[in-house]
């Protein structure tokens, strides 16, 4: 019998403490789903990396990468047959039409990577990064399959956990950098407390008046972190991500609109205290989006990060233009770009020997160079679905289910966020995280269905 954690707490006014949620009504069955669920997610991708480590050597070289990210997808790819056999069992059209879009466009970047004469290590490559999000949710709505609610939601408040841990740890690996070794506040690339996900971050605000006093307080810290870690790693993608958050969590009225400008005001005021720091960094950046664009060598003083992205992006388009049908179905997987100019910032490992360099960090643009506008658009559908159907999913449960509806908020924000972060870096392409998320919000819209 399911325990009525959520709504009970919620009418007494009680504080909703996660850890009894955590606790409450397991059942074999579901037991047996989250401890697979956590395996697949967390420990056996440590245990395979370390594994492969050891048996091939370090495993930051290209060679050991690809095959780790392999490695680690093998058991999604075994799982997802049966999945897929669930579809043509049932009949179920739109799926099977979904799976054969994915399918052709997996297999068509992989036979044009191979008729281009591209590296085969890279090939292998891009196709599991194309379709790893793809078998992640195969997988995960096979293990989600016939769950409740309740227990979806109880599955999420471990990963919860998860990140809360992994921020507290960060954090106190950096103030002990601080106080016992760097005493340089501000670190490009490196400099940041350990931060939370956007995910925790919102799920844990839009249950705060129903949170215990300890969780409050990790909320609060939460949020700093995150919002103060980017200004002093001086990321900008980090401080697009949190003003993304601040303006989804506004504008969809997910947190009352005077507490997002209040929740923001200390962050605010940090930066302000800095802003010299900051005022820098932008315009370091403008100065070498600048450089980059208008000059034959890329990088040195003026910030190679920004005028090295910018490069990527100009000469994976000037690839796009031998032929239309590349702009279509891509340069295949493997595909690399040329430049004629001098480019820093670039990793040894993204060149290889005839000059060409595989990595580009924008995702929209990755996804362009090798599988073309038709596989952009998949991803793009996947995405805006899940938006979509996450956010009805926060609406529906908000009367019923609370956590349940709060993490359907932050699923909302951190798909948003996360879209937004492919113009910069490649974020949701290839993760792993995205298929967790479409199982998730589409498991929830089916329950919403039956419930009608």
């Amino acid at each position: 019998m399911e325990t009525k954690v959520y709504s009970e707490r919620a009418q007494r006014g009680s504080p909703l403490r996660l850890s009894t949620l955590a606790r409450t009504d397991f059942s074999n069955n579901y037991l047996l789903r989250r401890n697979l669920i956590l395996f697949l997610l967390i420990f056996y991708p440590i245990i395979t990396r370390s594994v492969i480590s050891q048996a091939v050597g370090q495993i930051s070289d290209r060679d050991h990468v690809t095959i780790a990210y392999a490695a680690i997808l093998f058991p999604y790819i075994l799982l997802s047959g049966f999945y897929l056999s669930k579809i043509v069992l049932h009949k179920d059209n739109i799926l099977a039409i979904s799976s054969l879009l994915v399918f052709l466009a997996t297999f068509s970047g992989l036979i044009i990577g191979f008729l281009n004469g591209w590296q085969i290590r890279d090939i292998i490559g891009d196709t599991v990064r194309f379709i790893a999000p793809f078998l992640s949710f195969a997988l995960f709505s096979l293990l989600f399959n016939n769950l409740t609610a309740k227990a979806l939601g109880r599955i999420f408040v471990f990963l919860i956990y998860l990140s809360t841990f992994d921020m507290l740890s960060g954090l106190l690996g950096r103030l002990g950098d601080l106080f016992f070794g760097e005493a340089t506040l501000f670190k490009y690339a490196g400099g940041g407390l350990g931060s939370s996900t956007v995910l925790t971050v919102v799920t844990l605000f839009v249950l705060y008046k129903h949170l215990s006093t300890s969780w409050r307080c990790i909320a609060f810290l939460s949020l700093l972190l995150l919002g103060i870690s980017p200004l002093l790693s001086m990321s900008r993608n980090g401080i697009l991500s949190s003003i993304t958050m601040f303006l989804v969590m506004f504008i969809f009225g997910l947190v009352k609109r005077q507490y997002v400008l209040l929740l923001a005001a200390p962050i605010i005021t940090f930066a302000l205290i800095f802003k010299e720091m900051f005022f820098w960094r932008i315009t370091n950046m403008y100065n070498a989006l600048s450089f980059g664009i208008n000059n034959s060598i890329v990088g040195s003083s003026t910030g190679t990060s920004a005028s090295g992205r910018m490069s990527e992006i100009k000469a994976a388009l000037e690839g796009l233009q031998s032929s239309a049908t590349n702009w279509i179905f891509g340069l295949g997987h493997g595909a690399l770009w040329y430049s004629d100019n001098a480019i820093l910032g670039i990793s040894p490992n993204n060149y290889r020997l005839d000059g060409g360099v595989h990595h580009i960090h924008s995702g929209f643009m990755a996804l362009i160079f090798r599988n073309g506008l038709f596989g952009l658009g998949i991803y793009s559908g996947l995405i805006f679905l899940i938006i979509v159907v996450a956010y009805r999913n926060y609406l529906y449960f908000k009367s019923s289910e609370l956590v349940v509806s709060a993490i359907s908020a932050g699923l909302f924000t951190s798909t948003i966020v996360g879209f937004v972060a492919m113009g910069p870096l490649i974020s949701l392409y290839g993760s792993v995280s995205l298929g967790l998320t479409a199982a998730w919000v589409f498991r929830l819209r089916k329950i919403r269905m039956l419930r009608c």
